[in-house]
């Protein structure tokens, strides 16, 4: 990991040298796409300062960082708020554990309404959740219950997206063998319009 943190570093100099020559402010960092708080918080640190040192960011920048929920603690939470993150992003995806676990996820739904809750104590007064629909075996009971849990927690924004087995990965691989569960059509279809209404 202090490899990749070095490289990345390394990459952040060039492109603050490169492609973003002259005074620039940033109104927002992004830290996300996968799960970067498998990282330890010291080497996040050291990317956020390397951030710093490269670039201006405004007095009210917001700084988001997506997490899984089972891979922060209450230290890991508290490092991060005050190295400069002031949003977090939690992919839950369901407040179903039988459906969280033929995700394969890290977290089950107690670790997640826990890691809200104690994100909200580090400091984060901006959090997120993300929930999915077109889970394997989930059904428009199971979306309704994780929607109404969601709403019962600290949250700013709550987001539900639609699955995408993409190839090349290990969903899709189960995909071609049959071994995926996924919903019919039809729940999918009576699932897409609810969750536009709830993101309006």
């Amino acid at each position: 990991m202090p490899r990749y943190v070095n490289a990345l570093c390394r990459e952040l100099d060039v492109c603050a040298a490169e492609r973003l020559k002259g005074s620039v402010q940033l109104r927002t960092l992004y830290i996300g796409g996968g799960t970067p708080t498998v990282l330890p918080a010291e080497e996040l640190e050291r990317i956020l300062d390397r951030v710093r040192s490269l670039f201006s960011l405004t007095s009210d920048a917001e700084c988001t960082i997506e997490a899984n929920p089972g891979t922060v603690t209450k230290s890991s939470l508290e490092r991060l708020h005050s190295a400069g993150m002031n949003r977090i992003s939690f992919g839950v995806q369901s407040f179903s554990d039988a459906i969280l676990k033929g995700l394969g996820r890290v977290h089950m739904s107690e670790e997640a309404r826990d890691a809200i809750l104690l994100a909200r104590e580090a400091g984060f007064l901006n959090t997120s959740l993300d929930l999915m629909y077109g889970l394997p075996s989930q059904t428009m009971e199971d979306l309704e219950r994780s929607v109404e849990e969601a709403l019962t927690l600290p949250v700013s924004h709550i987001s539900v997206y639609g699955l995408q087995v993409e190839a090349g990965t290990p969903f899709y691989t189960r995909f071609e063998r049959g071994q995926l569960a996924l919903p019919a059509d039809e729940t999918v279809d009576e699932a897409t319009p609810c969750c536009r209404l709830f993101a309006l």
